[in-house]
């Protein structure tokens, strides 16, 4: 069975407050490495379609990938927005 994960969208908003900025990557692997890399993709992909995160810059690596690492910052004033707390449900809610 399963464990239950904790407000992973909580997770990332304390993230984001503390670093500035993170990358998908980089939050994964700092603060939730016991969930999937894909599953800490799709909640980004989420909060970016709900508004509450943005891109704030892209680095490349040395190795002339066409696929960069791409940092995300709160959107000003979406801090305490209630969809945090429930990123999936938020989506399910508004996206129909």
């Amino acid at each position: 069975m399963p464990k239950p994960h904790r407000a992973i969208g909580l997770d990332i908003r304390r993230a984001l407050l503390y670093e500035g900025k993170i990358s998908p990557y980089d939050f994964w692997k700092q603060y939730r490495p016991d969930v999937s890399y894909s599953y800490i993709k799709s909640v980004f992909w989420i909060l970016k379609q709900l508004g509450l995160i943005r891109p704030a810059e892209k680095t490349w690596n040395k190795t002339n990938s066409p696929y960069g690492k791409v940092y995300y910052e709160i959107v000003p004033g979406k801090e305490n927005d209630e969809c945090w707390a429930s990123p999936q449900g938020c989506y399910k809610r508004f996206m129909r």
